[in-house]
């Protein structure tokens, strides 16, 4: 519940681990992990499906977005004390919680064919969990924005999916 959220902020392990999520939503470690899954011909379609959900959902769609909804973030409130110094630009959608949340569409959708597919989509869900977690208690998104990066990333990891189909 967001009464959780909010009491977890200023608690030194919960700014660690929101901290984490929070810039490993920045899309460098999902472009590892493409990189990595399209490297190996089993996992490659698990990585297509990832690189395309990353490119159209977080970079394409919630930039184009935020752009057509102008909403104002939290952390530009008076009031606020943000944990992090973003200023400025517009909140919704989240494109941390769209990248988390492709990256664990993709896992669930298009299994990387390892005996541990399971251990990695769970881990993948922990993920976009945390990412879309760390955006609230950080103070620069609204939860309707991180639902709505959410939404963003299954979205386009399910279109991505339909159009990188295995072979027959």
């Amino acid at each position: 519940t967001l009464a959780a959220i909010a009491a977890a902020e200023g608690k030194p392990v919960a700014d660690v681990v929101m901290g984490f999520f929070s810039y490993a939503g920045l899309g460098f470690l999902p472009a590892a992990i493409c990189v990595a899954l399209l490297a190996t011909p089993r996992s490659r379609r698990c990585g297509g499906v990832m690189a395309i959900a990353l490119v159209l959902g977080a970079l394409l769609f919630t930039n184009l977005a935020k752009g057509l909804f102008g909403r104002e973030r939290p952390s530009n409130l008076a009031f606020a004390i943000p944990q992090e110094p973003i200023f400025g630009a517009n909140s919704f959608p989240s494109g941390h919680s769209a990248t988390g949340f492709a990256v664990a569409a993709a896992l669930w959708l298009a299994p990387p064919g390892s005996r541990y597919d399971r251990l990695w989509q769970i881990l993948g869900t922990v993920y976009a969990v945390g990412v879309g977690l760390s955006r609230v208690t950080r103070g620069v998104h609204w939860p309707t924005d991180v639902l709505g990066g959410a939404c963003v990333g299954i979205l386009t990891a399910c279109l991505a999916a339909l159009v990188w189909r295995p072979k027959a």
